[in-house]
């Protein structure tokens, strides 16, 4: 893989990486007391996933007329000096996002080993109904996938 494709790929991690801390700020200052609810819970986070989405595009809008402007430099033949730049400030950002996503790794640890927690007792109910014959409707949600549509 060229560099343009590992600049690519280091942006859209980091990018992920970013989003997500923002969601979870979002969730965190929209909800300082937490939700127990998890119908709740999940609409609350798709609500603070929607408030970064929106900032993100506004930001975007703003920065429009700079994407043009880097578009033209490429064709133009500067590509070489943009990824000298884009690699700069890789490096000059990296420490800020790795110190994010550390203060932000208990809780996001927390809340997978909660999820996996319901996926192994779900499974484990979805098993004991296998043993007894009776699948309950409420464990698993069952599609007739016998005929293409």
């Amino acid at each position: 893989m060229g560099l343009l494709g590992k600049l690519i790929k280091t942006g859209i991690v980091a990018g992920a990486a970013v989003a997500a801390v923002k969601v979870s700020e979002k969730y965190t200052a929209n909800n300082p007391e937490g939700i127990n609810d998890p119908q709740a819970r999940t609409d609350a986070i798709k609500q603070a996933a929607t408030e970064v989405y929106q900032d993100a595009m506004a930001a975007a809008a703003q920065k429009a007329p700079n994407l043009t402007n880097a578009v033209n430099d490429i064709a133009n033949g500067k590509a070489p000096d943009i990824a000298n730049t884009v690699v700069n400030m890789a490096k000059e950002k990296a420490p800020e996002i790795l110190n994010m996503a550390k203060e932000k790794a208990p809780d996001l640890a927390s809340k997978v080993q909660s999820a996996a927690s319901t996926v192994a007792t779900k499974a484990q109910q979805f098993a004991d109904s296998l043993d007894d014959g009776v699948v309950d409707a409420d464990i698993v949600d069952f599609e007739d996938k016998s005929e293409e549509k």
